[in-house]
């Protein structure tokens, strides 16, 4: 027969083991959310590059707040892009003009991928380039870092902002420099 000391401390035993192991389920839900999340923008990166490549304007276009901006330090000029209306003239354009020459162009945006998560809000720093035709052979038509500025709405992350500096620039060390550790 138990006495009444040895079952309430065993009962105190079992809360605290109850306790301990809800604190741990509730630790591992947050890692897991945090490595979906992370796998999810990453998928949402590759996407931008893949959609971009195929010609594919709608579906990159649902990769995007309303509000997005991209912006492209080219050669000299910064391209700027800002909202749907904007983006979308410019990717239907640009599909237009590769109409005669599908798939001559391959954009890889997911090297280097560093993800940094803040509730709905996120940043990603990358590196990224694309290759093209010249005379049949791959050339490298551009290049740079790329800092994504992005937003989880409706439980699905889109780019709210994606800006491209080139190798060597003020900006590009501003952007590394930014990229948290």
């Amino acid at each position: 027969m138990f006495s009444i000391g040895i079952l309430v401390t065993t009962l105190d035993e079992g809360a605290r083991v109850s306790n301990s192991l809800e604190a741990k389920i509730a630790k591992l839900e947050a890692a897991l959310a945090e490595l979906q999340d992370e796998r999810a923008i990453r998928t949402l990166i590759s996407r931008y590059a893949i959609h971009t490549d195929a010609g594919r304007v709608s579906e990159w276009l649902n990769l995007w707040t309303d509000d997005g901006v991209e912006e492209i330090d080219f050669q000299g000029r910064l391209l700027r892009w800002a909202g749907k209306q904007e983006m979308t003239a410019w990717r239907q354009g640009a599909a237009e003009q590769r109409r005669d020459q599908p798939n001559n162009r391959m954009h890889f945006q997911s090297a280097n991928v560093v993800v940094h998560l803040s509730g709905n809000e996120a940043t990603a720093s990358s590196y990224a380039f694309a290759l093209g035709l010249d005379g049949g052979k791959a050339v490298v038509t551009s290049y740079g870092a790329v800092r994504w500025a992005l937003r989880k709405r409706d439980g699905r992350w889109l780019i709210k902002a994606r800006m491209v500096r080139e190798m060597n620039s003020a900006e590009l060390r501003q952007a590394l420099a930014a990229t948290p550790q």
